[in-house]
């Protein structure tokens, strides 16, 4: 790790987690990720790491 690296943060619950505490497949989560199914807070999102802690709103919406 670089000195400009910031160390992970193992205590930041990810939209991955969400996904997956709702029951989903970690395959089939990151299956409705790439194809920009998942929002958080009515943004799409598509990176598995990106935080999403309570009470942030993770749903499965098809795009527009």
């Amino acid at each position: 790790m670089g000195e400009d690296e910031a160390p992970p943060d193992d205590g930041v619950v990810t939209v991955l987690d969400r996904l997956r505490a709702a029951g989903i497949s970690p395959d089939r989560a990151l299956h409705h990720l790439q194809t920009e199914y998942v929002r958080v807070d009515g943004e799409i999102v598509t990176d598995p790491a990106a935080p999403a802690p309570r009470p942030s709103r993770v749903v499965l919406q098809p795009p527009p």
